[in-house]
């Protein structure tokens, strides 16, 4: 199958849903939501976000998220809880490479919502999207090796462990680890395949 290209897909971001989630593009309403989450020093402890100080920080945000957009850069979405339309975090792929057919995900949740299934959630419908929509190759998946959390996430959702990245990152005064994950579409196709069979 030929290569999708980003034209095809930022051209009209579509919405994502689970049972719980939606996920759509981010607006400039969302400010007062995403800073409950990006204003939390936890929520922020692992990312490469900068706390977010100020509402004018979340406005900015939003605007560099707008320019990702504009220039087909990365696929960002604001994450709804459906039951009351509350944004509760953000998620994204990025570093798409339409000729490799690979990409990276991300994930972030406000603290509230930590330990509920949701990120799970996101992840699972992101794979999904990666590798029905945008057909990829090979979706990859990052976190901070002290991030235990993040790495529970992506092994749940299959992501295989490629490897650790020593001191590749310089973030928030130190030299950081990188765990690098991986799942490739025959992977996924794999294990679609085996979700599918009968135990009888």
């Amino acid at each position: 199958m030929s290569a999708v290209q980003p034209y095809q897909i930022f051209q009209n971001i579509p919405e994502l849903q689970t049972g719980r989630l939606l996920m759509r593009r981010m607006v400039m309403s969302d400010v007062p939501d995403l800073f409950e989450v990006a204003s939390d020093e936890e929520v922020t402890r692992y990312i490469t976000w900068e706390t977010h100080r100020s509402l004018s920080d979340t406005e900015r945000f939003i605007q560099v998220v707008h320019d990702w957009y504009d220039r087909q850069e990365v696929l960002y979405w604001a994450v709804l809880r459906q039951s009351d339309m509350k944004l509760i975090g953000t998620c994204g792929i990025f570093e798409w490479v339409p000729k490799d057919a690979r990409a990276e995900l991300s994930y972030t949740l406000g603290r509230p919502y930590w330990g509920q299934g949701y990120a799970s959630e996101v992840v699972s419908v992101m794979v999904r999207f990666a590798f029905e929509v945008m057909q990829l190759n090979r979706l990859e998946g990052r976190c901070l090796a002290e991030n235990t959390a993040s790495a529970r996430v992506m092994e749940k959702a299959q992501l295989i462990l490629d490897g650790v990245l020593r001191q590749q990152l310089y973030l928030k005064g130190a030299f950081r680890d990188l765990k690098v994950y991986s799942l490739l579409k025959q992977d996924w196709l794999n294990l679609k395949e085996v979700s599918q069979e009968s135990p009888f």
